[in-house]
């Protein structure tokens, strides 16, 4: 709560009347996900995907942190998740085929 007040220099007791925890992680990770989508949404090849997204976590390690934890969890429910669509649709756009076909590629 505090490393979410502070910078908006709120009081982190404020926050925690009007939110949970978890919500707040929720709305964090949601963000973390986008963050990671505009860092990658103009790669060109699947490679360069990698690499962007290797980048921005080093850039960004609270971000990797916030989306490495949940991955699964969010998975789970069908959360949206940007990126990794992105770079099934990349892989598809390389390798041919449908997206969804390179789900198991795109997961290593």
């Amino acid at each position: 709560m505090r490393a979410v007040a502070a910078p908006r220099h709120y009081n982190p007791d404020t926050l925690r009347a009007f939110f949970h925890k978890e919500d707040l992680l929720s709305l964090l990770r949601r963000r973390a996900r986008l963050n990671l989508f505009s860092a990658i949404k103009s790669s060109r090849s699947p490679a360069q995907v990698c690499r962007r997204v290797l980048d921005f976590f080093l850039a960004h390690p609270n971000d990797y942190r916030l989306i490495t934890e949940d991955w699964a969890t969010a998975f789970a429910r069908k959360e949206e998740m940007p990126s990794f669509e992105f770079l099934k649709r990349s892989l598809a756009a390389q390798l041919g085929g449908e997206p969804d076909r390179h789900t198991p590629l795109a997961w290593r």
